[in-house]
């Protein structure tokens, strides 16, 4: 449930309000008397910015450890964190993190929060940092080294680390350190109808398949019609992050620009930095806006199944079901649907290669384009492989693994395990009726096949690979087939 604010918090709001006024309009002064004058750490100043000017309210992001930026290299001069440190919190689904970097042989254009590989926030390296210039008066750019940026923690795990990196002129990455913190998820309101069902795979791993099957349950809603992955769900999905996200101004909507195309929304542009004088404001946006959107796209994605249970006449329906990536979406789907269902499909990699040469190449024949196929490996396997192997990891203590070897030469024995996982009836007479009548053939199964049968298609890879291009695909996806426990 949604949390509000008690009446014990008002006289902090007040105070808050009252300390803003006084402040805000000179706050860059004080914090330029603060270091130049008084000698106090730009670290002390950040955190008391931060504890006398932050939004009131809980604590929903809470630090629990921060990395040092590195000693001094070939590409940094200097560098620091000054916020946040170790037991500082916030009270919005953001963390605020700011300090400086000064470069070697020029200034860095910028600072990037990284998670798991992945840029989740960027911000420009602009901000007068008068200590640095005291500490290195030959260096004219160490006058402008401060940066400040606030990252998004919707979609995070509970508990995350978030790497910093400076960008150097030159485009390379420098590491700054890193934050591990712990975050409490979004709570809304809303009560969903449906349950969703995600199902979590990559490309040619049978997906098509599995989900013709699922459809075919009375109580699951999916959109019958060929290749039966409407997207709705991951498209409230995706919305709900990047509206929920504090304003990136470097790779998002602009202050004076968001309005001159109307196909691109991106991240609020005004949150934070264009209300820093009302601290209610940011509360606003970082807590209780954020649980209002998610209210929105729960009720969106919720009321579209709705729908097309009552256009297919399912009127017994609990779940529905959609194909989802191995990337972020399905974390934030279950933050969105904390009951929601995940099931993970995964095929032999090196025959999904295979599949996918055999696909491309029937289906562009026409247009005389072909596979670069020494790019294989590295394009379609290596990160797509890795990434749903730490899907299935992370999640698979409240995930359901399905092999594509087991659908296709157990089906019933793999139906049923399913169905038990999700709580609906897994008689045998059920599952004979799934399989019955998604057996029966379409022109759309059959151009989406790419062998003479299912059967023929496991194992695919020894046969339809040329040696060197089996032993690249291996070496490739080595890994991660044996999270999955295939042999190679």
């Amino acid at each position: 449930m949604k949390e509000t604010r008690s009446k014990e918090d008002a006289p902090i709001v007040q105070l808050r309000r009252r300390v803003h006024r006084l402040v805000r309009p000179m706050a860059r002064t004080i914090e330029r008397v603060a270091t130049t004058k008084l000698g106090v750490p730009p670290s002390v100043v950040a955190r008391v910015q931060a504890r006398a000017l932050g939004p009131a309210g809980p604590a929903v992001v809470r630090v629990i450890g921060v990395t040092s930026p590195p000693a001094p290299s070939r590409g940094i001069l200097a560098a620091s964190l000054g916020y946040p440190t170790p037991g500082a919190s916030e009270a919005i689904h953001a963390l605020r993190v700011s300090g400086a970097v000064v470069g070697r042989h020029g200034p860095a254009t910028a600072v990037e929060a990284t998670y798991a590989g992945q840029v989740v926030g960027t911000t420009a390296v602009r901000r007068t940092r008068p200590d640095m210039a005291k500490q290195h008066p030959s260096v004219a750019h160490a006058t402008a080294s401060g940066f400040r940026l606030f990252v998004g923690t919707v979609g995070l795990p509970a508990s995350f680390e978030i790497e910093l990196q400076a960008v150097l002129a030159d485009d390379t990455r420098v590491p700054l350190g890193a934050i591990q913190g712990a975050r409490d998820l979004v709570r809304t309101d809303y009560q969903p109808a449906l349950r969703p069902i995600m199902l979590t795979t990559i490309g040619r791993s049978g997906g098509t398949w599995l989900m013709r099957l699922l459809s075919e349950h009375p109580r699951i809603v999916i959109h019958r019609e060929y290749p039966y992955e409407m997207r709705t769900a991951r498209y409230w999905t995706h919305l709900f992050k990047v509206l929920s996200d504090p304003a990136d101004q470097i790779r998002s909507a602009q202050l004076k620009g968001f309005m001159r195309d109307p196909f691109w929304v991106g991240r609020n542009p005004f949150y934070p930095d264009a209300l820093a004088s009302s601290p209610d404001l940011v509360g606003w946006f970082g807590r209780d806006y954020v649980e209002q959107l998610g209210a929105f796209c729960q009720a969106s994605i919720d009321r579209f199944y709705q729908q097309v249970a009552v256009t297919q006449r399912q009127s017994g329906a609990v779940y529905f079901a959609e194909k989802f990536q191995e990337d972020q979406m399905p974390v934030i789907a279950w933050e969105l649907f904390p009951d929601a269902r995940e099931i993970v499909l995964v095929r032999d990699f090196r025959d999904v290669a295979a599949s996918k040469i055999a696909f491309e190449a029937k289906h562009l024949a026409a247009t005389g384009k072909t596979i670069d196929l020494a790019e294989l490996p590295h394009k379609l396997m290596t990160g797509r492989a890795r990434r749903l192997a730490q899907s299935w990891t992370s999640r698979s203590d409240k995930a359901h693994l399905i092999r594509y070897e087991q659908l296709i030469r157990q089906p019933a024995e793999t139906l049923g395990a399913l169905f038990a996982y999700l709580d609906l009836d897994a008689s045998p007479a059920t599952i004979d009726g799934v399989l019955r009548r998604a057996s029966k053939e379409t022109s759309n199964l059959r151009q989406h096949r790419t062998t003479e049968s299912p059967e023929a298609s496991i194992g695919r890879w020894q046969r339809d690979l040329e040696p060197p291009l089996q032993a690249a695909c291996t070496a490739a996806v080595a890994d991660s087939l044996a999270v999955f426990g295939y042999e190679t």
